[in-house]
């Protein structure tokens, strides 16, 4: 059966696994049945949000599976569950009702989105898997809606009959068409699929999670089916996460090499990508180091990010020596924005793309700006002429511009400062970006009070940096990251590269952008 996503994310849940591979690895329902795994239920109906274990979706209908490891047991009180580590939890709700209220309110949500013509004679049922205990038979529970462990080796018999019976019970059910399976599918999967987000959180916010587009689903399947690519974007639509992705998709059976020129990017997917054993993830800089480090001379598989700051023939032939079958006949993904970004760091050369794409390859357009919000968006089009895509994350504050001499632009820092502290939002999701180096921008004219709450970003504490301090960045080695905040200062309209600082610098903001430009 497909799996989403296709492959297990992190979980501590080892019944969750074993459940996952039967589930894999079954055909009993049908060649066009997908199952969702650690489903995301935002609008629970019982809770303010929750999470199925399992969806099963199918042509017979839709169900939910509660999977429950270690010990089980019921008494006067309530639910005992008893983990791995031995740890009791007393719950009044016990798995088969958590199963129904998961599959009413997936099926609430079904329906808002759909309305009746879907959901009215939509076959729809719960179950409960219990890989590693048994509970007896009981008036309050069918036998075919419980895998215990005695049965746990005969799944796929039981899930035939599980859906059976589900059928009997729904006899004015009707089998679901394509399209319909294609509907549901399709607006159930933003829910669970998810990339790392390469942002920090607003203070008293809820933890945001950066999710693709439709189209970036499309392009990920796209992108896994196919050995060459050649993936255009502006900044925001994705391109650093849809590398991270595949780089996790395509590591279970494959040695990946993610490549970019940022030592500071670097360090941060390492950070962010390190539970992938076989993916090594490192700077241009460092390739020899890592290669050595891992003891792998050459890789199944090359992912570049930023790959315009690399796109040279000293830098190409370089990379080529690390791909098992070089550029011709190797596996490779290569993420760029070559119309906006190069040139600011490494070196571009447009003879080097051309021979890129020399080699047969698909070539992937990403439009659907998932970072920056309309407002953000307008701003970097009117002040740059770039083209941003689609913008994807709607309103927000607007953008805040400020002249100032290059003497009043530290005057003119420390007040937006203050008026960001007087609203509430946290040193450290807070980025003050620069077109110089901390000793030569304006930052280091603050008074020592107002700088001792800001650090210098680098590949040592990008990964780990101190949150309760702001950041601080040259533009050029913040490319690939973002924050929820972020301050321009030190861009100079006499600058040769004016426009691509800006738009590499404002499109690293999330949600609130301010400029500080000179007079």
């Amino acid at each position: 059966m497909k799996m989403f996503p296709s492959y297990l994310y992190d979980t501590q849940s080892n019944a969750e696994k074993k459940v996952f591979q039967k589930i894999q690895s079954t055909t009993t329902l049908g060649k066009d049945a997908v199952a969702f795994h650690s489903l995301n239920i935002p609008e629970h109906i019982n809770q303010r949000s929750g999470e199925a274990d399992f969806v099963i979706l199918c042509k017979t209908g839709l169900f939910v599976l509660e999977v429950k490891g270690g010990k089980i047991w019921r008494n006067a009180n309530g639910w005992t569950f008893t983990d791995r580590n031995g740890k009791n939890y007393l719950r009044k709700k016990g798995p088969f009702r958590q199963a129904e209220d998961a599959m009413y309110s997936i099926i609430d949500r079904i329906k808002n989105k759909f309305g009746d013509k879907i959901t009215k004679t939509l076959i729809f049922g719960y179950g409960v898997i219990l890989p590693d205990c048994n509970l007896p038979e009981s008036e309050e529970w069918s036998s075919n809606i419980l895998l215990n462990s005695n049965n746990f080796n005969l799944f796929d018999r039981w899930l035939s009959s599980f859906a059976a019976h589900w059928r009997e019970q729904t006899p004015w059910g009707k089998a679901l068409s394509d399209d319909a399976l294609k509907e549901i599918a399709s607006y159930l999967r933003p829910d669970f699929e998810t990339a790392i987000a390469l942002h920090s959180q607003i203070e008293n916010a809820e933890e945001q999670i950066e999710r693709f587009t439709n189209e970036q689903f499309n392009f990920l399947d796209i992108m896994k089916e196919n050995n060459r690519i050649i993936c255009s974007g502006g900044a925001g639509t994705g391109k650093t996460f849809l590398a991270a992705e595949l780089s996790r998709r395509l590591s279970p059976e494959n040695t990946v090499l993610f490549v970019c020129r940022s030592k500071i990017l670097s360090s941060y997917l390492k950070s962010k990508l390190r539970d992938i054993k076989n993916t090594v993830v490192s700077s241009f800089d460092a390739l020899s180091a890592e290669s050595s480090r891992r003891d792998i001379e050459k890789f199944d598989v090359l992912i570049l990010d930023e790959g315009q700051d690399l796109c040279n023939f000293e830098d190409l032939t370089v990379l080529e020596s690390y791909l098992k079958k070089g550029w011709r006949n190797g596996t490779w993904y290569f993420f760029h924005d070559i119309n906006n970004q190069a040139g600011i760091v490494g070196k571009y050369d447009p003879d080097a793309m051309e021979y890129l794409k020399s080699f047969p390859h698909v070539s992937i357009p990403l439009r659907k700006n998932c970072r920056n919000t309309k407002p953000i968006v307008e701003e970097i089009q009117r002040l740059t002429n770039s083209d941003m895509g689609v913008p994807g994350n709607g309103i927000g504050p607007e953008v805040e511009a400020i002249n100032a001499s290059e003497g009043g632009q530290a005057e003119e820092l420390c007040r937006q400062l203050e008026k960001l502290r007087a609203e509430n939002i946290s040193f450290h999701d807070i980025t003050i970006l620069s077109a110089k180096d901390f000793n030569s921008s304006c930052v280091n004219k603050l008074q020592r009070s107002s700088r001792k709450h800001i650090q210098v970003i680098n590949d040592f504490n990008i990964s780990s940096p101190d949150l309760n301090k702001i950041q601080f960045s040259r533009i050029g080695d913040f490319k690939g990251l973002e924050s929820q905040c972020v301050i321009i200062i030190d861009v100079d309209k006499n600058l040769p590269n004016y426009q691509q600082l800006l738009y590499i610098g404002m499109s690293r903001a999330r949600a609130k952008l301010i400029l500080i430009l000179n007079t």
